[in-house]
């Protein structure tokens, strides 16, 4: 059986072949939305531990649980979601939005920029399919009352939480898994994107006025508007001690987030002491908070890092890897474009988090030290990531608010939306990533 396995075949072996076939019908099962995601990945990286065991004769659960499983990342992803659940369930993020609504006084233009605003705060630093979510949900009730279209409002917000992951290490799980490799800290990751975070949202703003401003910059009726002047965010809250207490915690998450690097601790723990801290404020029992952890999610991670772990120990990235290493050394432009491009195409069409982790995998391999690299993969897969909802959860769930409430969008409307700024955004950040490779 193993001189079978490891015979040859255009340079690899059949062992090799069964593991990039393996992955890609993976990867196929789960964009077709046909099967439960996570018991797909749990039955293909059952099958990764039999390749493991039968045909390389290795010990599977040394592997997996000393090289493939990133804690790191499963605590940080368990203890956001943790801090972000139990938050939102106080009805602080909708108290929030609520007062950028009071604010705009029922202005569709100045709504488009507070929801914006709001939009890049929570998916920066929280989690962006909250963000579309409570935006989303709200952004349809309030059109409906001015007797706006909403398909515009909710797809530039939908677009913009790809754009505003870009800033931190924890703003999208792709960053997070991208980031356990490189090893920026939270401020060194923040201080490197936010310039180009900041262009890259104003151009997003620019580019959605340009193709809708007939419909979002547009004269509402004082009736219409005067319900919104009634509105009283502070019903939306469980207790009036929510607004301090969550605010407390975000706060702290953030700071400790920043001061992680600078105090010696990982990030992943921060999360999971804010996460005890919001227990504690909201008098949650431990029960209680694990309840608002997405068990499925967190082992559909774990089954994809065995999974694409076992393509890397078998060695099948190795003809890619040479490539990539070739071009980071003699054509370092070229490398840019083929990661920026080629990972954003891949992670919008395919699905953004396991083409993170294939590509992380394949840059950790060239052992490249050259950070805008790494940033680079992270302008891939989350400006890709919102380049169809099939790369991106936040955008799937805006597309069904839409069709929940009557406005149907189609896969080819939406990319028509979003490839040219796909490409625009792209171009900028290959610019931004080769000047500072060039200045730096």
């Amino acid at each position: 059986m193993l001189e079978i396995l490891s015979t040859s075949i255009m340079g690899l072996t059949v062992l090799q072949w069964i593991f990039i076939i393996q992955v890609l019908l993976t990867i196929l099962l789960i964009i077709t939305e046909k099967f439960d995601k996570t018991l797909v990945i749990l039955v293909s990286s059952s099958l990764t531990v039999l390749l493991l065991r039968f045909g390389m004769d290795e010990d599977p659960a040394k592997l997996i649980y000393e090289d493939f499983l990133d804690f790191h990342t499963l605590v940080l992803i368990i203890g956001l979601m943790i801090v972000v659940e139990s938050i939102k369930n106080e009805g602080f993020f909708d108290y929030i939005s609520l007062m950028a609504v009071r604010f705009t006084k029922g202005d569709p233009l100045k709504l488009f920029i507070a929801f914006g605003i709001l939009d890049v705060l929570i998916s920066a630093f929280l989690d962006n399919v909250t963000t579309i979510i409570i935006l989303g949900s709200l952004t349809i009730v309030i059109c409906k009352r001015l007797e706006l279209n909403p398909t515009p409002f909710i797809i530039f917000e939908a677009y913009l939480t790809g754009v505003a992951a870009l800033l931190t290490p924890v703003g999208s799980v792709p960053n997070i898994i991208i980031n356990s490799q490189a090893n920026l800290s939270f401020l060194e990751f923040l201080s490197w994107m936010l310039p180009l975070t900041l262009i890259s949202v104003l151009v997003t703003y620019i580019y959605f006025l340009l193709r809708y401003g007939s419909q979002i910059n547009v004269d509402i009726p004082e009736h219409l508007r005067e319900p919104l002047l009634l509105i009283r965010p502070n019903l939306a809250l469980k207790h009036e001690k929510v607004k301090a207490r969550a605010s407390i915690a975000i706060i702290t998450l953030v700071l400790g987030f920043i001061l992680a690097g600078f105090i010696g601790i990982s990030i992943d723990l921060v999360a999971m002491v804010v996460a005890v801290l919001v227990l504690i404020f909201f008098n949650l029992t431990p029960k209680e908070g694990f309840k608002h952890v997405n068990w499925d999610m967190v082992f559909f991670f774990a089954g994809l890092f065995v999974v694409i772990g076992g393509l890397e120990y078998s060695e099948a990235l190795a003809p890619l890897v040479d490539a990539l290493q070739g071009l980071i050394e003699h054509q370092p432009l070229i490398a840019l474009l083929i990661i920026i491009f080629m990972g954003g195409l891949l992670s919008g069409f395919l699905d953004s988090i396991p083409v993170a982790l294939i590509l992380t995998e394949i840059l950790v391999l060239t052992k490249t030290h050259e950070i805008r690299l790494w940033l680079s993969l992270v302008i891939a897969t989350n400006i890709g990531g919102a380049l169809a909802p099939i790369g991106s959860v936040s955008v799937l769930m805006a597309i069904e608010i839409l069709r929940d409430n009557g406005y149907d969008i189609g896969l080819i409307e939406y990319i028509k939306v979003s490839f040219p700024l796909f490409v625009i955004l792209s171009l900028i950040g290959t610019i931004y990533m080769y000047s500072i490779l060039i200045f730096t």
